[in-house]
């Protein structure tokens, strides 16, 4: 992974997202305020003049269908990124050539780029899932991350009934 790349397209998404959101927020800072819940919007009211809302002109049908347009093309592209993930993991874990595209296999790719063995890549997977889950369900019921790390350390020290 080359991590020059990796972090010039960080720094163009998050410029490209911030033009996105602040130049019509600079241009007229009022525009949003349809957007904001009902009681902040009267309060602004009651010192300002009330904004008619267009709900069906050709300008605000042009602005909706070009952002359900970006989540569709984003929510296609997150689909297909996740269902590559879960070939990879089961080509990885049943260790045979369960997708192969053009001759080359999953596996193939990462003994030739990752520098480890296969064995080791699918433990350090299978770690990261955990993980990953352990702090969906952390932040999920607010758990404090020392407390579930001291009660991870004394179950494997042994020291606690499982």
């Amino acid at each position: 992974m080359n991590w020059t790349i990796y972090c010039i397209e960080c720094v163009a998404s998050i410029a490209l997202f911030t033009c996105a959101i602040m130049i019509p927020l600079c241009r007229n800072p009022v525009w949003w305020i349809h957007d904001y819940p009902s009681d902040i919007q009267e309060q602004y009211f009651e010192n300002h003049d009330r904004i008619p809302t267009e709900t069906l002109s050709v300008q605000v049908m042009l602005k909706k269908g070009f952002a359900l347009l970006l989540c569709v093309v984003v929510f296609v592209c997150c689909v297909v990124g996740f269902c590559g993930c879960i070939i990879g993991i089961v080509s990885l874990g049943l260790g045979g050539e369960v997708f192969k595209l053009g001759g080359v296999t999953i596996h193939s790719i990462i003994e030739s780029h990752s520098h480890m063995s296969m064995p080791a890549l699918y433990t350090a997977m299978a770690v990261g899932m955990v993980l990953c889950a352990a702090e969906a369900v952390l932040s999920k019921w607010d758990v404090p991350e020392q407390a579930y790390l001291d009660c991870m350390t004394a179950y494997l020290n042994r020291e606690t009934d499982p």
